[in-house]
């Protein structure tokens, strides 16, 4: 039977089509899209990769990207959106965000019995309570990260259903989707190749078992397009040896891969409650199979589960009941699944396809936090959440099956989901990236770049925004000789002029182990063209509320004394910039 001829599908198709729907209309009501605020700094840094390849430029040849660049193709398609370049990015960084929440909620009804009774109510429950989570308050823009994690996810929703019966009838279709999405994450960001990876060994290893080698090998043909044809232009351009330095001069996977879970651990608020139920666990293998390990077992286990619950319902509040503390929460929640995980084994409660779960989401969400900016798993906040809560509620649920228990939950669900709604929304508007909150945004930056449409931001970025238009204007118009550091990528697209030099965004972590390439292709720019310069005289990060005057040393700036002695300073009025030209 065709998939889509199953009422059970037809269903969810429907219900998730309302979910967009009413997401997008919720949004639009209360302009959340608008009131999210503007900050020129690593907003815009994949739109501005974006535009290079519509330049026509080789990545990696053509300019310095410590990352695939996956993510920049993605988002070209912005650029023939019709609407504001800007506006169009943040509505699918939006849908990406409930894509994925949707997806892995929709893995996990699947497998438990509910799905036979109110399977799409608690679809809708655990879907939006994770998009909220994931979605959060931090990044409503392009981002590496949320790619890669949405391409992810897609992969999993292939594979997961039940990876021991994929070699069916046509299954190289569903190898070949699979084998892709995987890839595209990987070309999102690099430390997605291990998932990713896994992902891929593990279809070679039901396809060998199954003996179905020409489907496996066709899927993965097939699948693996993008990988291909991304290396393929690497290295009919040379360019390989340049991907491998950029690629690999990062040293975060020590730093912020281990170091800072470690230390996460250590100093989590729930340690205490690490190290009781380490004890509980090494107390129940003790007494297996006794009086007093029977007495653990009908009570102490459902006890605990009680708590982690309750644990994860009130985390997910704090999400936005204490703004500051989502890095430390995302640790936290990581932590607390990984014990969950650990306790449900060791308790032998736990089954093969809620084991994959928890597989994945904690391979993902540490994958996710290995990064020198966002080296926490926030993205993934809510995946964490919804399968620590959702495989609780289901175990629940299933011992002590009744009509009644599954009334009361859903019920109880779709209070906590009401209010937890209303904070986010509440703290959506009050906290933003870099930014004022909403009420105190006064200021359309579409007054000054069109493409940016009807955002609103703060009095200092609207300045200097405009100023960045007037400079322009009045340096006469220098199409492709026009620099702004160190921020602010996202000019580039909005003004229409290629930059000139081999990176966007100006700051160390984007160009690390590729110093010296940046400044010699800096020093050939400016030896072959007049070149102006403006540089920050303020750390534009931080200017929503606050003016703090800029500092460039050497060792977060590498190229700025090269900069200095290749250049004049352009006598001209600005606030905001010193402006300097080639010499």
């Amino acid at each position: 039977m065709n998939i889509m001829k199953k009422p059970g599908v037809i269903r969810y198709f429907l219900l998730t089509l309302l979910i967009f729907v009413g997401t997008i209309a919720l949004y639009l009501l209360m302009g959340i899209i608008l009131s999210e605020g503007f900050n020129p700094s690593d907003d815009g840094v994949i739109l501005a990769q974006s535009f290079r390849l519509l330049q026509g430029q080789i990545p990696h040849l053509d300019f310095i990207s410590i990352r695939p660049i996956g993510s920049a193709v993605l988002h070209s398609i912005h650029f023939i959106s019709p609407m504001p370049l800007e506006i169009s990015a943040r509505w699918l960084t939006l849908l990406q965000y409930l894509s994925y929440s949707l997806l892995w909620s929709w893995m996990m009804v699947r497998f438990t019995r509910i799905r036979k009774f109110r399977g799409l109510i608690f679809y809708f429950l655990i879907g939006i309570w994770g998009f909220l989570l994931n979605q959060n308050y931090y990044n409503l823009f392009p981002w590496t990260t949320i790619d890669a994690i949405f391409w992810f996810i897609l992969a999993l929703s292939f594979f997961m259903p039940d990876p021991s019966g994929l070699f069916q009838k046509r299954a190289w279709i569903r190898v070949a989707l699979i084998t892709f999405f995987a890839s595209m994450a990987a070309l999102s960001r690099q430390t997605f190749v291990l998932p990713a990876l896994i992902l891929v060994l593990s279809l070679v290893y039901h396809g060998i078992k199954k003996k179905k080698y020409l489907q496996l090998i066709g899927g993965l043909l097939v699948g693996g397009i993008p990988v291909y044809a991304y290396f393929s232009i690497l290295v009919l351009n040379a360019a390989m040896p340049l991907f491998f330095q950029q690629m690999t001069g990062r040293t975060e996977l020590i730093e912020t891969g281990f170091r800072q879970f470690y230390e996460e651990f250590w100093a989590s608020p729930f340690i205490w409650f690490y190290i009781l139920v380490i004890f509980l666990l090494l107390l129940y293998r003790v007494t297996e199979g006794s009086k007093v390990g029977n007495v653990f077992r009908l009570t102490l286990i459902p006890i605990v589960r009680y708590i982690f619950v309750f644990f994860f319902i009130v985390l997910a509040f704090c999400v936005f009941l204490v703004p500051g503390s989502l890095f430390g929460q995302s640790f936290t929640q990581f932590w607390l699944l990984l014990l969950l995980w650990v306790f449900e084994e060791v308790t032998k409660q736990i089954k093969a396809p809620q084991r994959r779960w928890f597989f994945w989401v904690l391979m993902v969400s540490w994958t996710s936090a290995i990064s020198l900016g966002d080296n926490a798993p926030v993205f993934t906040i809510g995946l964490i959440n919804t399968t620590a809560i959702g495989y609780i509620l289901f175990q629940f649920a299933e011992r002590g099956f009744s009509f009644r228990r599954l009334t009361r939950l859903q019920i109880i669900s779709s209070v906590l989901l009401v209010v937890l709604i209303v904070l986010s929304l509440r703290t959506q508007r009050k906290v933003n990236y870099r930014d004022v909150s909403a009420g105190d945004q006064k200021y359309s930056l579409n007054m000054v770049f069109p493409e940016l449409g009807r955002i609103r931001t703060n009095l200092n970025t609207y300045s200097y925004m405009s100023d960045v238009d007037r400079l322009y204007q009045e340096l006469g118009f220098p199409y492709g000789r026009f620099v702004v550091l160190p921020n602010s990528a996202i000019l580039y697209p909005l003004i229409g002029s290629p930059n000139p030099l081999p990176v966007d965004w100006m700051q160390g972590p984007e160009f690390v182990g590729s110093e010296e390439l940046l400044k010699q292709g800096m020093r050939t720019a400016i030896s072959e063209q007049k070149i102006f310069f403006l540089i920050d005289k303020y750390d534009s990060k931080q200017m929503a509320d606050s003016l703090f005057p800029a500092q460039y040393p050497i060792g977060k700036y590498p190229y700025m004394k090269d900069l200095i002695g290749l250049t004049k300073e352009y006598p001209v009025e600005s606030e905001w910039f010193r402006v300097r030209v080639s010499k």
